[in-house]
């Protein structure tokens, strides 16, 4: 049985993060997919397509999902969250703490496609036990129910 290979690891410009894992000669287990998927999207939320080449005996598996994980753009490390439902001040709050946890900061700025009615152009931002300023910034980049956090 050979090893899984990563063919494809992409996040798309409207969030979408697409990973594609092979396999000659046997089939890809659930535990092992998994490991690609972080732990702040949930299960139900990830897209998963199998297929087998039953010819070359080539196992195959397609899954995506919408980012919710720290990535680096350009020269910065961010934090995509797809809002999937919750209000813009919990994933603010759910996306500072994921950027606070491993970069060891608070982050700054929040960049959003559309402005909330009402909001405030600065937030105090409260996480991981750390409380920081942050400027809430529109971006024409940001895809529609995402923000992304960053310094």
């Amino acid at each position: 049985m050979g090893e899984i290979v990563l063919l494809e690891n992409s996040l798309s410009p409207m969030g979408i993060r697409k990973a594609r894992l092979t396999r000659m000669g046997g089939e890809i287990p659930t535990s092992e997919w998994l490991d690609f998927v972080p732990g702040e999207v949930p299960l139900d939320g990830v897209a998963i397509h199998e297929t087998h080449d039953k010819e070359l005996d080539i196992h195959t598996v397609d899954i995506s999902w919408m980012a919710r994980e720290l990535i680096r753009n350009k020269a910065n490390m961010v934090v995509w969250w797809w809002l999937g439902g919750m209000n813009v001040r919990m994933g603010i709050a759910c996306a500072a703490g994921i950027f606070a946890e491993r970069m060891k900061e608070m982050p700054n700025v929040i960049w959003i496609k559309n402005m909330p009615k009402g909001a405030q152009e600065k937030l105090q931002v409260e996480t991981m036990g750390q409380v920081g300023p942050v400027e809430i910034k529109t971006a024409e980049w940001v895809p529609p129910g995402f923000l992304v956090v960053g310094l």
